[in-house]
């Protein structure tokens, strides 16, 4: 952004610097992510790996059926346990993977708000240039969000953390 204003462009460089951190950051937060279900589907399937192991081996030294039954609830009970610790991580996981990204999209928030009021700025001084100096009437009026989210449908989160109101 070249303009004559040493702070307008001060606050545009700064904006671009902060959207840019943030994007950053949300593609970290996603490797991460990626990263972390990586090794949560491992571990699942090496638990079942090992039930269906487990499983096996009690067909193959049980004869007697009530003997059978017995160690097969304790099987259930045992790899059920196991289960039940894999979905309370799995939980776990995408309430803090959740609360990263809407950490990261307040940051970007924040750097595109400032964007918006060094445009402003700019914008006004252009028409302060182009009134021959005469100070030109301050819009309030944010312009309504046109980026390329603008034609996909209603987002709830989305439209919280860009401080749209949501029916």
């Amino acid at each position: 952004m070249s303009h004559r204003n040493p702070h307008v462009r001060s606050k545009a460089h700064e904006a671009s610097r902060s959207m840019f951190d943030a994007m950053q950051g949300i593609a970290e937060t996603q490797i991460k992510i990626w990263r972390q279900v990586g090794d949560l589907q491992r571990k699942s399937f090496s638990d079942e790996v090992e039930a269906i192991q487990a499983q096996v081996q009690l067909i193959g030294k049980v004869n007697a059926p009530n003997e059978f039954a017995n160690v097969q609830a304790h099987l259930v009970k045992e790899y059920g346990r196991k289960y039940a610790d894999s979905i309370s991580a799995t939980a776990e996981f995408v309430a803090q993977a959740l609360q990263e990204y809407g950490d990261r999209f307040e940051e970007l928030k924040s750097a595109t708000d400032d964007m918006q009021e060094a445009v402003s700025i700019a914008v006004q001084e252009g028409k302060e240039r182009a009134n021959g100096g005469k100070k030109a009437a301050a819009s309030t009026k944010k312009a309504p969000w046109s980026g390329p989210t603008a034609r996909l449908p209603a987002n709830p989160l989305r439209d919280y953390l860009c401080n749209k109101t949501v029916n």
